[in-house]
């Protein structure tokens, strides 16, 4: 039997349909971790609620098994909002956060994209924590390398600012 050399060709046929399911992925109205899927049967063990709040011009988008838990009390909200007002400060006043924040029961995600930058970025706090960005061939020059610097300083900031309202959470 003879194997198969693979050309670039289909080295980069096989990138694309990768980025393509990432893509699709992350345009589906459900996140991965919005499920809670039961590993015995294969099906969706209860049933997940959500609510939409908005906080300075930013979706917060709850989800939860728990409907006391799809509120959030004046002093996450100002957590919040102060975060918000934050990010404009320390990163950059011209930003979209779309499609916002999703606050799960194990994890708060905050999606943003910087459109001088052309640079998506997600900050993610509790499990998965982390920033994550995404940019599709990025000149790397001195403006874009400042903003990624103070985004990387940020992460810290979010992980502290959320980091009691996920306990909370946690413990409801």
């Amino acid at each position: 039997m003879q194997k198969k050399m693979k050309t670039e060709y289909d080295v980069t046929k096989n990138m694309l349909k990768t980025i393509r399911t990432i893509t699709e992925s992350k345009t589906s109205k459900k996140s991965i971790n919005e499920q809670t899927i039961d590993q015995t049967s294969g099906r969706e063990s209860q049933q997940t609620n959500n609510d939409i709040t908005v906080i300075n011009n930013v979706d917060i988008k709850l989800n939860s098994v728990d409907k006391l838990d799809l509120k959030i009390n004046d002093q996450d909200k100002n957590a919040i909002s102060q975060l918000i007002d934050g990010f404009s400060q320390q990163v950059s006043q011209i930003v979209e956060f779309e499609p916002g924040m999703t606050i799960n029961q194990d994890q708060i995600r905050l999606d943003g994209y910087l459109p001088d930058e052309d640079v998506h970025f997600v900050f993610i706090a509790g499990k998965e924590a982390g920033i994550y960005i995404n940019a599709e061939m990025l000149k790397l020059e001195q403006n874009v390398a400042t903003v990624l610097e103070k985004l990387a300083k940020f992460e810290e900031i979010f992980k502290t600012s959320m980091e009691p309202l996920l306990k909370e959470r946690n413990n409801n």
